[in-house]
């Protein structure tokens, strides 16, 4: 006789596989729970990101999302004591725009050896990820979340955990036809991201570029450069990553790429030294947080156990973002051994 087999339900269902996500997931897992993030990327790790190019016989390493993490906070102190001593990241020295270090004393900036993407993938390890699944669709039912994908597949799940961008997040329980409270919606609507456009260039000779490659610009319209092989993560043809401010990318956001890299090699020029032989331009529509929430966590719906994070909880930054998953993540476990003790007590 066939026998249907009946679906699982996890305990946690996270949505999202930047930082937050994985921080969040890692927390739930390590205390007994079982736990699915679900993420529309084909690789993990949001921001935390770096493409390799092809250009004839080379394979190319740009990182253009985050150029570095640093921190204060214990909790991100331990994770970044962890990456140090597994040799996934190392300490980064940055320059301002007349190429001499700053006097001011500031924290120290880490960069991950091979990529900053690699950061993610140590960080994952032994984490459920299910990639290239967009969730267009969330639902309660009878005490159950259903998480659907653009494919059509369904997730179930007592918890349910949201770190997209916060617009992105709320586009997605509109399009679920969900109710927010109306004064959360209020606040969450207060959240508001800067646009960052990114050049990724491959020179045909060394850039102007010096010390570990990292440049901080003082005024408009490029804020970073990064000469990707004085950072020690490209061995092939000289690749730079170009940073434009938010005014730039905002007036330039609908102009073709062609268009874009014309104006981004001109105005990058002076610190660039060298004939462009390829481009490519990548467009962050949430590149950093502009206006943040007040809160390290949202609950949604307490009753239903549903929770908001990310970087743009409390902070702008790769902390915020990991404090934020870690924060929601030991929310959700408190609230579930709570209910574990109700129904054992039934």
């Amino acid at each position: 006789m066939y026998t249907m087999k009946t679906k699982k339900t996890h305990d946690v269902i996270v949505i999202g596989a930047g930082i937050s996500g994985i921080t969040a997931a890692n927390q739930l897992k390590k205390n007994g729970m079982s736990v699915i993030i679900i993420d529309k990327g084909k690789g993990i790790g949001g921001r935390l990101a770096t493409k390799r190019i092809q250009y004839e016989n080379d394979k190319i390493v740009f990182d253009y999302g985050a150029k570095f993490i640093e921190g204060d906070s214990p909790e991100f102190q331990e994770v970044l004591s962890n990456l140090l001593e597994n040799n996934i990241i190392k300490e980064w020295q940055l320059v301002n725009d007349d190429q001499a270090k700053s006097n001011t004393k500031s924290r120290k900036k880490y960069i991950g050896i091979k990529s900053i993407r690699e950061i993610a993938l140590f960080l994952s390890k032994g984490l459920e990820i299910l990639n290239d699944k967009k969730a267009v669709k969330v639902s309660w039912t009878n005490g159950i979340w259903e998480t659907t994908t653009g494919s059509g597949e369904t997730y179930n799940s007592k918890n349910l955990l949201l770190t997209l961008p916060v617009p992105q997040a709320m586009d997605l329980l509109e399009d679920s036809k969900f109710l927010i409270p109306a004064d959360k919606v209020v606040n969450l609507k207060k959240v508001a991201y800067n646009r960052c456009i990114v050049a990724m260039l491959t020179l045909g000779s060394s850039s102007l570029l010096k010390l570990d490659g990292g440049i901080q610009i003082k005024e408009e319209p490029i804020s970073f450069l990064t000469d990707n092989n004085l950072k020690g993560i490209n061995r092939s043809k000289i690749a730079v990553t170009v940073e434009m401010t938010n005014s730039f990318s905002h007036r330039n956001w609908e102009e073709n790429d062609d268009e874009i890299a014309k104006k981004i090699i001109e105005l990058s020029s002076p610190w660039i030294g060298s004939k462009v032989i390829d481009y490519k331009i990548h467009k962050w529509k949430y590149s950093q947080p502009a206006i943040s929430y007040d809160k390290r966590f949202e609950i949604i719906d307490e009753q239903k156990t549903f929770y908001l994070a990310g970087d743009a909880f409390l902070g702008d930054n790769v902390e915020s973002a990991f404090l934020s998953g870690l924060s929601a993540a030991l929310e959700i476990q408190t609230k579930f051994s709570e209910q574990q003790i109700r129904v054992e007590q039934k």
